[in-house]
């Protein structure tokens, strides 16, 4: 690497602080957010005392750490805890990859997704099993195996 000559270390030519200050390089009308409804769900998990774990019970009354009470919706960490029921989870996975913009992308990011507003017990295993399951999913997944040529069979030479 070579030092910057004398002439590129002019006083008076600019730092290049704030060059870009007014310069906007992704306009806001080329993103697309991606909103869950969580309105209905919501409303749900408040109806839904009789399906919640005794362990989860327990872990409220003794104020472990993590677990609290918002309203009627039981939180861990910050996220809405679902009672690991069929009808429930589904649900939350139906929304967070299903979406048109949710792109039916692999376990990972519906994982991520999920794991921003909700959280159960054998969360990841529940998203691997529904990703694995997706028609979608596996009509549209790439090919990552190696491409093999045909066999060509060589002549016998009858010279030795």
């Amino acid at each position: 690497m070579k030092k910057a000559d004398t002439l590129s270390c002019r006083l008076d030519h600019d730092i290049g602080k704030e060059d870009n200050k007014d310069r906007i390089l992704l306009k806001k009308e080329r993103f697309r957010i991606l909103v869950i409804d969580k309105g209905e769900l919501w409303k749900e998990l408040e109806d839904a005392k009789e399906f919640i774990e005794e362990e989860v019970e327990a872990a409220l009354k003794k104020g472990r750490e993590g677990w609290r009470k918002e309203g009627k919706v039981i939180l861990w960490k910050e996220r809405a805890y679902v009672p690991d029921l069929d009808t429930f989870c589904k649900e939350v996975l139906k929304a967070h990859h299903d979406q048109e913009l949710a792109g039916y992308s692999g376990y990972t990011k519906t994982h991520e997704l999920i794991t921003r507003n909700y959280w159960w017990p054998r969360l990841m295993d529940n998203v691997k099993q529904y990703v694995k399951g997706c028609e979608k999913c596996q009509v549209n997944k790439p090919n990552r195996l190696k491409k093999t040529n045909h066999l060509h069979l060589n002549e016998i030479s009858n010279i030795p």
